[in-house]
């Protein structure tokens, strides 16, 4: 009896969730029109969240990509771009990450380690400095929650919190991919809508 209570209640909470996903998408007038989700990219090591700094909108500035504890502000908001058909043998197929706030790309300037930056969009997917993946499979290091690595797809280097800090303002670079350390751990939970 306890079973079937259980799966009522989990039934219930999945129904409730479905009838506010669908809330979402219906306009005053009642058609149906989609909604831009946002995600954020959230360090496992610190907790704190990728941010473009003081919102600026300066392209291929290093220093600019930071991480900075949640605020909820759209500079800490991306929207995953997915790009059908470029998966990598074992990885997910590669998308773009487009700031909310400034509209730019998460980019690299090299294939070699080094700070992230900001870029115009190539939503062709032609960019390939542009592109990231993750894994498939869970990784072995990864705690419960969907923390994983971050890859891009010009380099293969991992993105990475610069010296495991756990402050304010330090630089999200790319960096060999280095085991368990979680300062390359990052989860993406819901970050907005719009």
């Amino acid at each position: 009896m306890r079973t079937h209570s259980r799966a009522r209640r989990l039934l219930g909470r999945s129904l409730a969730a479905a009838a506010a996903a669908a809330a979402l998408y219906t306009t005053a007038a009642g058609q149906a029109q989609a909604v831009e989700v946002f995600i954020l990219l959230k360090a496992h090591h610190s907790g704190k969240v990728v941010d473009v700094n003081n919102n600026t909108t300066a392209q291929d500035q290093p220093g600019s990509i930071i991480q900075f504890q949640p605020t909820g502000g759209q500079n800490q908001q991306w929207k995953k771009i997915n790009l059908a058909g470029t998966a990598l043998p074992g990885r997910t197929n590669d998308f773009l990450l487009r700031n909310r706030k400034t509209g730019l790309c998460l980019d690299t300037l090299s294939s070699a380690a080094g700070a992230l930056v900001q870029h115009d969009c190539d939503l062709n997917g032609g960019r390939q400095s542009q592109r990231w993946n993750t894994r498939i499979q869970a990784e072995i290091f990864s705690p419960a929650g969907g923390f994983r690595h971050v890859y891009n797809r010009q380099s293969g280097l991992a993105m990475d919190v610069a010296g495991a800090s756990q402050a304010n303002g330090a630089q999200i670079v790319q960096f060999p991919e280095h085991g368990s350390p979680t300062n390359q751990h990052f989860e993406q939970p819901f970050g907005g809508a719009a």
